[in-house]
């Protein structure tokens, strides 16, 4: 099911690692500063993808990308592809949490979620975003589950409308998941993380965060009540807050409900 977003992948990567690519990336930095100091594509992306980098030069070097972009210049197909890549975190977490929503046809979510980010990226307005890259992730994701809504009410298929708190758009996940979540080969790891940090409530905080879970369900599959579940996952956000605040990893916003 995974095969042709893998595949978009690749093709991302190999077009950032011709000869012409390299050329071409030798001309950006020459117009753009902000990634001057990198030898090449592959280190770029290698840095936007680094979770200890700094998050304002971040931000700085994808508002040059994203302005390339919207130049329509020669260097855009390649502004692309870094663009792309230095999200791929993110936009594959997209892709594993609404996969379930296109379990008949996952090659329409690819096909979705390119044309959304793609539009998202066009119409990024750098002037009024904070944060360029949780801000793209959010609004790809919120998009996407808004046509999801549309395309069922046309359908005429309301009764299969999952629960509000599943496509609840109001409450998205935090910020720094959005634009940092985990490959599924760091969910080991990162969910003995969360289990130090969050304690006994770890098992929840890791189901809505690492698995995509909503709270309901992560509640109806650990035997617990949805109110109770929203309490504990709540009182786990917090103290997962006050480390990460402590700690200057990152700021944690929002939630799944």
């Amino acid at each position: 099911m995974r095969r042709r977003w893998e595949g978009v992948h690749a093709a991302l990567v190999h077009s950032t690692v011709t000869l012409s690519a390299e050329q071409e990336f030798r001309d950006l930095k020459a117009d753009e500063g902000r990634v001057d100091h990198f030898e090449g594509p592959s280190a770029l992306v290698s840095y936007l993808r680094d979770r200890a980098g700094d998050l304002d030069e971040k931000d700085l070097i994808y508002g040059s990308l994203i302005r390339v972009i919207q130049g329509s210049s020669r260097l855009s197909d390649l502004a692309t592809s870094l663009l792309w890549l230095g999200l791929w975190p993110g936009l594959d977490a997209i892709y594993r949490r609404n996969l379930r929503f296109f379990r008949g046809a996952p090659e329409d979510l690819v096909s979705e979620l390119s044309e959304l980010f793609t539009a998202a990226v066009h119409r990024a307005d750098l002037s009024r975003i904070h944060r360029t890259a949780a801000t793209l992730i959010r609004n790809t994701e919120r998009d996407l589950r808004e046509r999801l809504r549309r395309t069922w009410a046309e359908e005429k298929r309301l009764d299969d409308l999952p629960a509000d708190d599943r496509l609840d758009t109001d409450n998205p996940v935090p910020d720094v998941w959005a634009s940092h979540s985990p490959h599924p080969s760091d969910t080991p790891s990162l969910g003995r993380w969360l289990r130090t940090v969050a304690g006994k409530d770890a098992e929840l905080l890791e189901a809505v965060l690492v698995y995509g879970e909503t709270q309901k369900e992560a509640a109806a599959r650990l035997g617990m009540t949805h109110a109770g579940a929203r309490k504990k996952y709540q009182r786990a956000l917090e103290r997962l807050s006050h480390f990460v605040s402590k700690s200057g990893v990152f700021q944690m916003k929002g939630d799944r409900r």
